[in-house]
């Protein structure tokens, strides 16, 4: 609303912060555009409002695997955390997961693998989501490094 002006462009990812005010415009497409909101429970009276209060680009370096085997996180807010995940191909991790879990596939395979021996396959450019106690394996595969964006819950289980 302050009148500061970001262009976005293909290939971008970038957040809109909850409390954010003001407009977008599409000003050429040349293809589809994926948008993916996350909305939460009304907050509480006593979290604060998120600090950031305009869009932001994750660089494309956060992009860039530097690390293997690792998290790293690019936005925590008092809502939401984002992170990058990469992992080597033909690694695998156990996991229990105390938070609903969004992902976006920037490179590579995921294979869940839940308890019951069940198999869900996901590709690059393809979103997954697995929700709060979730337990079991997730398998990385692809022609170099797994990697994807992830989206979890900073809120505190009632």
């Amino acid at each position: 609303m302050d009148g500061e002006k970001q262009t976005f462009q293909k290939g971008d990812f970038f957040l809109v912060p909850k409390g954010f005010t003001g407009r977008w415009k599409t000003i050429e497409t040349s293809g589809d555009f994926m948008e993916i909101a996350i909305y939460t429970k009304p907050r509480a009276p006593e979290i604060s409002e998120t600090i950031a209060k305009v869009p932001y680009t994750f660089s494309k370096s956060v992009q860039s695997p530097t690390e293997l085997n690792s998290s790293k996180t690019i936005f925590k807010g008092d809502e939401l955390q984002v992170s990058v995940l990469t992992q080597e191909k033909g690694g695998s991790q156990k996991v229990k997961l105390d938070a609903d879990e969004f992902g976006f596939i920037l490179n590579g395979l995921l294979k869940v693998i839940d308890t019951t021996g069940k198999e869900t396959h996901y590709f690059s450019g393809e979103c997954y989501v697995l929700p709060k106690n979730f337990e079991g394996t997730l398998e990385f595969d692809g022609f170099d490094v797994f990697q994807a964006i992830t989206v979890t819950s900073c809120l505190e289980s009632a």
